[in-house]
């Protein structure tokens, strides 16, 4: 889970409501005071919130929105697949693990071992090593050690 700060201020109207809704649910009460901060410590990944400040405490006159979203970890490749061609192919892996957290990008081919391709919570790396006819499989895991698999991706060649 992430964490995002909320700040508000009435703008000097007098007092103030945060209302917080996540997906299609209900809204529901999050902050008040004429201005403030707190934290949302319970951010998932996917999810989509909507903030709401409402002037007073009658829950009608808007004074502000804020969508806040927390992406998800990713690693992908461009070109994929990997157009034909005399010699070796190339594409461009990028991965993200969404939270900042430290990662790395482990490489196999032909589902063989796998072997460490890139590190870093994202980053952009050529592999100029593609060839026709084998599989590679990119699996980008947080922290050291392969602790956890965030996400994966196939290359091939045409």
């Amino acid at each position: 889970m992430g964490t995002t700060r909320i700040t508000w201020s009435s703008g000097g109207s007098g007092t103030a409501q945060v209302y917080v809704s996540a997906g299609s649910d209900a809204e529901s009460l999050f902050a008040a005071g004429p201005s403030g901060a707190q934290d949302a410590p319970w951010i998932q990944s996917g999810q989509t919130y909507r903030f709401r400040l409402y002037l007073g405490t009658a829950h009608t006159i808007l004074l502000r929105e804020v969508t806040v979203t927390r992406s998800q970890p990713s690693v992908s490749a461009v070109p994929n697949p990997v157009p034909a061609g005399s010699g070796l192919g190339s594409t461009i892996v990028t991965w993200d693990t969404a939270d900042g957290s430290s990662g790395q990008v482990f490489v196999s081919v032909d589902s063989g071992a796998e072997s460490l391709f890139a590190a870093g919570a994202t980053g952009t790396q050529q592999a100029a090593w593609i060839g026709s006819g084998h599989v590679y499989t990119f699996r980008l895991y947080r922290g050291q050690n392969r602790q956890e698999l965030l996400a994966a991706t196939t290359v091939t060649r045409s």
